[in-house]
């Protein structure tokens, strides 16, 4: 449940499980979870209403402050002493952006969205719309923080859900595996039999630090944007950061395009390592140890080696 404690515009009700705002305002709603929270846990809540005659909307994430003794300031982006948020798309910590585009955009969200928010047993912050995790936004989280829920701008009311759980070892497998990558894409290793076989600490993949030269890398180097879309169409090559594994699945999700170009994403895999490679203007440009698929066919070292690849068009 919310701590009784809370911004100025709220009103608790529903055992301290729903918050409301006073529609007068459009700050000064802040709640915090009445606990900290456990390792693994989902705290979700459901958005119950929305108005219109503001702009922004809900805000939420963690933070070390205690409900018990913080001076509640306007929004969660003014919250410091440890505190993380995501905040339309963008996550910050202690009021500062630390990844620019996360998965997710808040400001998309309707009456009606779940929203939650976790902390791993390996001190990592997972946001989650809807049941879908997005993926890791910051790691190294103090083991001992609180939910932070602020019904801002448009977000009136919420109610915490009744599916904040724990995730179990076999389900967190699942979950944990989850990452952001390329344009808010998200990597994962999900293969079960890989889950089996491999320690679940198997480390993560991502990003390789050398890039392309218009690659931006954020997100603990799991998310790829390539700068100046609508002036560059090229010049985005990234690369992980290891080799992959035997029956390792490197999956990502596109979450936005420019509809200015022609041609769209390439994926492969290359024995040059990343440490010395000359980066090409796109990875097709290569003559030697590399195989891609670029539209609906496959190139080995430059040239088409198979006209179709199954009936997916990239």
């Amino acid at each position: 449940m919310f701590h009784s404690r809370c911004g100025e515009s709220v009103k608790l009700s529903n055992n301290n499980k729903t918050a409301s705002r006073n529609l007068a305002e459009y700050n000064y709603g802040l709640v915090l979870s009445s606990e900290p929270l456990l390792d693994d846990e989902l705290f979700e809540i459901r958005i119950d209403k929305k108005i219109y005659s503001w702009s922004g909307s809900l805000e939420i994430g963690v933070t070390s402050c205690s409900p018990t003794t913080v001076n509640f300031p306007p929004s969660a982006t003014d919250l410091r002493n440890n505190t993380w948020v995501l905040s339309g798309n963008a996550i910050l910590k202690d009021g500062v952006s630390t990844v620019d585009t996360y998965g997710v955009d808040l400001d998309k969200a309707i009456e009606g969205d779940l929203v939650g928010v976790m902390r791993t047993s390996q001190g990592e912050l997972l946001f989650y719309v809807n049941g879908v995790s997005y993926g890791v936004a910051a790691e190294n989280i103090p083991s001992s923080v609180y939910a932070v829920v602020d019904l801002y701008g448009k977000v009136a009311q919420v109610t915490i859900t009744s599916g904040n759980r724990i995730l179990g070892t076999e389900e967190e497998a699942g979950v944990m595996t989850n990452l952001v990558a390329s344009l808010d894409v998200e990597m994962n290793v999900q293969d079960e039999l890989l889950l089996e076989s491999v320690p679940v600490c198997l480390e993560r993949i991502h990003f390789h630090s050398r890039t392309g030269s218009l690659v931006k890398l954020s997100c603990n180097s799991r998310t790829a944007e390539r700068l100046r879309p609508l002036d560059e169409f090229n010049n985005g090559v990234v690369m992980t950061h290891r080799p992959l594994q035997d029956d390792q699945l490197f999956e990502i999700r596109i979450d936005r395009l420019v509809e200015k170009w022609s041609g769209s994403i390439e994926v492969g895999v290359t024995t040059h390592n990343p440490n010395s490679l000359d980066f090409p203007a796109t990875m097709t440009n290569m003559r030697s140890g590399t195989i891609m698929m670029s539209g609906c066919g496959i190139l080995t070292n430059g040239k088409g080696t198979r006209r179709e690849y199954g009936e997916f068009n990239l």
